[in-house]
């Protein structure tokens, strides 16, 4: 009896080694996968804020212009440049929106197609992750698409203008209509930017807040 007893001790014994052994195989091959995920998360970040940084530099001469065409022009002073050369953009580009902000969202795709939101065992910076990607960018979309649908009107409106006034022209203006909805036009960019900016802000601090997880 002892010796069966014994028998089955070192079976059971046994056994939970090898459980405990493939638990913690389990759980290494997530750390890694999670740490892998994370990573790409982050480099797909700091793509955005390389785009968003460009788009915000090419929007701010035209919003220089449109200042020294419409003095009351509210610009804030982080986009004020001293010097304006009228003749580095083409006149038709004061009527149409730059590029569109979009995200390089493929890691964070993945993961939520894998179903593997919960490898990230930091909540806290999980919800972080998802506020950025569900919340922060369609903002940015959205308004984007505020952007094209005044370009649509303000096209409309001035056709002519658009392919035939130079700098000269629009600065005889003085006064007319053209100039109000120009600057209404543009003012709109101006609260792109300054969003585009405020979320650079968020990005890079999400993109630190990973490194420390990664880090860990």
């Amino acid at each position: 009896m002892r010796y069966a007893i014994g028998e089955i001790l070192l079976v059971v014994i046994g056994i939970l080694i090898a459980l405990q052994i493939n638990n913690w195989n389990e759980e290494q091959k997530e750390y890694i996968l999670e740490r892998e995920y994370l990573k790409g998360i982050k480099d797909d970040l700091a793509q955005d804020v390389v785009q968003a940084t460009a788009i915000v530099n090419s929007i701010t001469p035209k919003l220089n212009i449109i200042k020294f065409l419409e003095p009351g022009f509210n610009l804030s002073p982080s986009y004020k440049t001293k010097n304006i050369d009228t003749t580095s953009i083409d006149f038709i580009n004061l009527f149409e929106r730059n590029v569109s902000f979009r995200s390089t969202r493929g890691s964070y795709s993945s993961l939520i197609a894998d179903g593997k939101a919960n490898l990230t065992k930091n909540r806290i910076l999980f919800q972080k992750i998802q506020r950025i990607y569900d919340e922060l960018y369609p903002r940015i979309y959205s308004l984007y698409g505020d952007f094209k649908l005044r370009e649509n009107s303000l096209s409309t409106t001035y056709s002519y203008e658009k392919f035939h006034w130079d700098y000269n022209s629009i600065q005889k203006a003085g006064n007319e209509k053209i100039i109000a909805d120009l600057a209404n036009f543009w003012d709109l960019a101006h609260f792109y930017c300054i969003f585009l900016d405020d979320s650079i802000v968020e990005v890079k601090n999400l993109i630190n807040d990973i490194e420390l997880e990664i880090e860990k």
